[in-house]
């Protein structure tokens, strides 16, 4: 890993780290959990070669959010990053239902819709799930290219 990368990703875990000892309750810690979790996402889809465009990206009129949206080649990604701590019951990827691959799916429209006009090529794009999974003091990062359909079911 790229010095600097390590830096800011151990900077940034030192800051959240700082900031989630504040908050006790239980969602506080999830929070910090999910946090974390996208971070460790973020750096390591950038140690693959994705490069990044966006991060919690909001459509001004939907509820909910892209955790990131990156390029891989030619591939616009819409990655959906979910954290868990390895005594949690249920895989990560299992808690992505269809109504958040609904929302995904509008949201996804959503942005393409604002780069792109009428009638020009739209990009080959992809949803990806990526799992950040905590085991004790270490992260398991895996990557889930194309997971589920962009398109309607």
């Amino acid at each position: 890993m790229r010095p600097w990368l390590r830096l800011c990703e151990a900077s940034l875990d030192a800051l959240a780290g700082l900031r989630s000892r504040r908050d006790r309750s239980t969602a506080g810690r999830r929070r910090a959990l999910g946090e974390a979790g996208e971070r460790r996402a973020y750096f390591h889809l950038r140690r693959l070669g994705y490069v990044i465009v966006a991060r919690q990206w909001q459509a001004p009129n939907l509820d909910g959010e892209v955790d990131l949206i990156a390029w891989q080649g030619e591939t616009l990604c819409f990655i959906e990053v979910k954290s868990r701590a390895a005594r949690d019951r249920y895989a990560p990827e299992r808690l992505i239902d269809g109504n958040k691959r609904t929302a995904l799916r509008r949201m996804a429209r959503a942005y393409v819709r604002g780069l792109y006009n009428d009638g020009d090529p739209l990009p080959d794009m992809r949803a990806d799930v990526v799992t950040a999974l905590r085991l004790r003091r270490e992260w398991r990062v895996q990557v889930q290219a194309d997971a589920f359909s962009l398109r309607s079911d």
